[in-house]
């Protein structure tokens, strides 16, 4: 007795069935290959920036490997009320605003402002 293997016929819901599931996987495999190439990349680039120059305002400490820190203020600031509805004492990080000795004891010299970056 011969068996006769017979031609996959391709007009049948199981076929169509599996090859979706194939496709389907192949797809999926797609996914998963960029997404683990993806997921190596973000890994070496842990703690880098891209190229270009930052500053990160208000830093505090010491600041992150590669950028510099930076200072400055000004002081005795000319303000039209020293009340709290002109200057909102803050402090962020290093850097803050402030009323210039104790709030209206200059007159309109009534403000303080000091600026903390770390740049690159």
């Amino acid at each position: 007795m011969k068996t006769f293997i017979s031609p996959i016929q391709t007009d049948t819901p199981v076929f169509t069935c599996i090859s979706k599931l194939t496709s389907q996987a192949l797809m999926l495999q797609s996914v998963k290959t960029d997404l683990e190439n993806t997921k190596q990349q973000l890994q070496q680039a842990i703690g880098k920036w891209p190229p270009g120059h930052y500053c990160i305002l208000g830093a505090s400490g010491a600041c992150p490997a590669g950028f510099n820190r930076h200072a400055g203020h000004m002081r005795a600031l000319k303000i039209y009320g020293s009340t709290s509805g002109y200057i909102t004492p803050v402090t962020f990080g290093d850097s803050k605003i402030k009323c210039h000795g104790s709030c209206g004891q200059f007159g309109q010299w009534a403000g303080e402002l000091y600026i903390t970056a770390c740049c690159k």
